[in-house]
């Protein structure tokens, strides 16, 4: 079981969902587009609970299905380009990575070619639509794509170490360590692998303060940010 399954919520419902989405579309061989969110979030933040909230107001405002896309999505690749989910759920850490090469099935990847197979599945899970991505780099990927919106969750430092804990159930000083390594950890991969700084704000349509901000009236207002384009 990985350190952080304690911040996620169950794929099962959300792959069933995203697998009912797409017979629908196909069927149906719609033409009107289809908008996709990502969501960025500094370590810490409630990035998953909105992602599952904004699930909820999209879902209610346009009545059609939406999916959330955080490990669903990693599983979901390693089904289909042969990665081991041991390798997915350490991307990032090029320690890790380079140390369970190994256990692939057909030529060794490097991480770098792993991350492309990554980036692929992503902003075709964003081009069909109605996905909210979490992270994953996910951002920066879509950014030229025109059915995409971008927004970013941030908190100060006491804040995501002290949700951290509490989601976590880990000690005020285990949680503090972790916050620490894992944001700087996941800034360096984003800049390595995407050339780019993560935390500009012009990424984004907005940005929002998780601390001072509920996720109801997060989502509230990311809807309305988007409801222009749904409406057309």
């Amino acid at each position: 079981m990985s350190t952080y399954d304690g911040l996620i919520p169950s794929i099962d419902k959300r792959l069933e969902t995203w697998s009912n989405l797409q017979s629908k579309v196909n069927k149906k061989n719609l033409v009107e587009k289809k908008y996709s969110v990502t969501l960025a979030r500094q370590f810490g933040c409630e990035g998953y609970p909105l992602a599952e909230e904004l699930k909820k107001r999209l879902e209610k405002e346009t009545e059609e299905e939406w999916t959330v896309f955080d490990k669903a999505l990693i599983e979901k690749v390693s089904k289909d380009k042969n990665l081991s989910e041991n390798f997915l759920e350490t991307l990032g850490d090029d320690a890790q990575v380079m140390e369970i090469l190994s256990i692939f099935k057909s030529r060794q990847k490097t991480q770098s070619e792993a991350f492309e197979i990554l980036s692929e599945y992503i902003v075709k899970l964003a081009k069909t639509g109605n996905a909210i991505l979490v992270g994953r780099g996910s951002t920066i990927l879509t950014e030229n794509l025109d059915n995409c919106f971008h927004f970013r969750l941030v908190a100060p430092f006491e804040f995501r170490v002290e949700s951290i804990s509490r989601r976590l159930e880990l000690s005020y000083d285990d949680a503090k360590k972790m916050v620490s390594e894992e944001q700087v950890r996941r800034d360096k991969f984003i800049e390595k692998h995407l050339s780019c700084n993560i935390n500009d704000p012009l990424h984004y349509h907005a940005i929002f303060n998780n601390e001072r901000n509920g996720l109801p009236q997060i989502a509230a207002s990311i809807y309305t940010i988007m409801s222009t384009y749904l409406d057309t």
